[in-house]
């Protein structure tokens, strides 16, 4: 097994951005690695709290699923690439699937910002589990070790937080955002801006490039990293299914 870790994280390096959710979940001790091809790899499948992410091309895909994904178990889909998932189609009843673009920023230096944006603290946490609104479940755990990891910034106006943007992980190629909001009644004043400059500060000063992962359908997120910078590179599909 510790060999197919290394041999999935030198096929995943290949594209360190494209793949960052995928290299964040190999490195995780507790995550079961499946490669496949012993010299020449094509696929890769990843397994961490029956939560699946994969990449390769279709017939991989397939052949990844059919040997490690048990029969009338209902797994969650992170992060699979488009040939990838048309693999999961001929073998998982899909539901709930949300596309997203990967995107990383075109490097460009990060601009200072005027705005007061400072640090995240554990206690800001149940309020952005609130807005976040991605999980059915309980996110405040999450969120407090996001905040604790870092980087994790924010906007205070009269001691109420009113803007907020934190990590969903670090590798050793990419800072991947998330969970940026602005609270109704103090947006257009240019506070998204603010702390998406500060966090990509943090990522130059750490020689890492700064992605995101937007939903398609998310207009107004789109328009917002395309101001900033950012490009496309992947698109991305989370969804969940039974193994049929």
């Amino acid at each position: 097994m510790g060999s197919d870790r290394a041999m999935a994280k030198e096929y995943l390096k290949q594209e360190p951005v494209v793949n960052s959710y995928q290299i964040a979940r190999l490195n995780e001790d507790r995550s079961d690695v499946y490669i496949n091809g012993a010299e020449d790899i094509s696929g890769v499948l990843i397994i961490s709290d029956e939560t699946v992410t994969m990449r390769g091309c279709m017939t991989s895909g397939k052949k990844l699923i059919e040997d490690h994904l048990e029969e009338d178990k209902e797994y969650r889909f992170h992060a699979v690439d488009p040939q990838s998932f048309k693999a999961v189609e001929d073998f998982v009843d899909i539901k709930d699937d949300r596309p997203t673009w990967l995107m990383n920023r075109v490097y460009e230096k990060p601009k200072e910002t005027e705005k007061e944006v400072e640090e995240l603290k554990k206690e800001d946490s149940e309020m952005i589990n609130e807005y976040w609104g991605l999980s059915e479940t309980d996110s405040t755990d999450y969120i407090k070790r996001r905040i604790k990891n870092g980087p994790a910034y924010g906007i205070r106006k009269k001691d109420e937080l009113v803007a907020w943007t934190l990590t969903h992980f670090i590798t050793d190629e990419a800072m991947v955002l998330g969970m940026l909001h602005v609270k109704e009644g103090w947006r257009r004043r240019g506070f998204a801006k603010a702390v998406t400059e500060k966090m990509c500060k943090a990522s130059e000063k750490r020689s890492l490039v700064p992605a995101v992962q937007i939903f398609k359908d998310n207009e107004a997120s789109l328009s917002l990293a395309d101001d900033l910078g950012f490009e496309i590179r992947g698109e991305h599909h989370w969804f969940s299914g039974i193994r049929n």
